[in-house]
């Protein structure tokens, strides 16, 4: 079988003439959408921090003040679903959990720094099973003492729902992490997964003061991930 010349495959493609570049109008949709003049923007006045920095990340709140005292409240995904479109089936829920520490152990917010707000961080909870119980129910049953009328994946998803609604609060146990997206490769068919991350705080490079710097070199592309913190446990308030 003989292949075409690849020039000439390529010169019998048409090729349209660009369109002009027409500038987006003042009130146009800030994805890209149609424009709406009948909308405007919810805050016209921004306050900005003037000792604020948008390339630099604050350190992680430290795990030796862990359990923090922390609020609960459904993330902007809220409750989805993980389907397996071969059998056309839910195999699970997921609810994201928004996370805001609110005082450490002693009680006190001298943790936040000088930080105006209180660090917070987004946890996926799934109703998955493992080793007898998910994370969900973990949540649920074990940090905020409640009960499961209905264990099922859709049980489970229902109940959390109603449970953040109330905003409740607990405590929780922290962890220090950073993970090089670059090099940490995802399971697939045929390739293994792979994480290239660091995780706790006592791994972190040390400072003099005992303290430990929040950034990490990865060790196979040397970029420097900043630290970022996870929920490990739930535990009553």
């Amino acid at each position: 079988m003989e292949y075409p010349d690849e020039s000439q495959v390529l010169q019998s493609i048409p090729v349209e003439d660009e369109p002009a570049y027409v500038p987006p109008a003042a009130n146009a949709a800030p994805n890209g959408g149609a424009s709406d003049p009948t909308l405007d923007f919810a805050d016209e006045t921004l306050e900005f921090d003037p000792e604020a920095s948008a390339f630099t990340r604050a350190a992680p709140p430290p795990e030796s003040l862990a359990p923090y005292r922390a609020k609960l409240t459904l993330g902007p995904k809220g409750l989805t679903t993980v389907n397996d479109p071969v059998a056309k089936k839910i195999l699970y829920t997921m609810a994201q959990v928004r996370v805001e520490l609110i005082a450490d152990k002693t009680g006190s917010d001298a943790f936040k720094g000088t930080r105006k707000d209180n660090p917070y961080t987004f946890d996926n909870a799934t109703s998955m099973l493992f080793g007898g119980t998910s994370r969900i129910r973990g949540i649920l049953v074990e940090a905020l003492k409640q009960t499961i009328g209905n264990p099922t994946h859709r049980g489970q998803g229902e109940a959390i729902l109603r449970a953040l609604a109330s905003e409740p609060q607990c405590r929780v146990t922290i962890r220090w992490k950073a993970r090089c997206e670059n090099c940490s490769v995802k399971k697939t068919a045929t390739t293994p997964k792979k994480d290239v991350q660091l995780l706790g705080e006592r791994n972190f490079p040390q400072k003099a003061d005992k303290s430990h710097i929040p950034v990490w070199q990865c060790k196979e592309c040397k970029a420097d991930i900043p630290a970022v913190w996870e929920v490990v446990a739930y535990l009553p308030a």
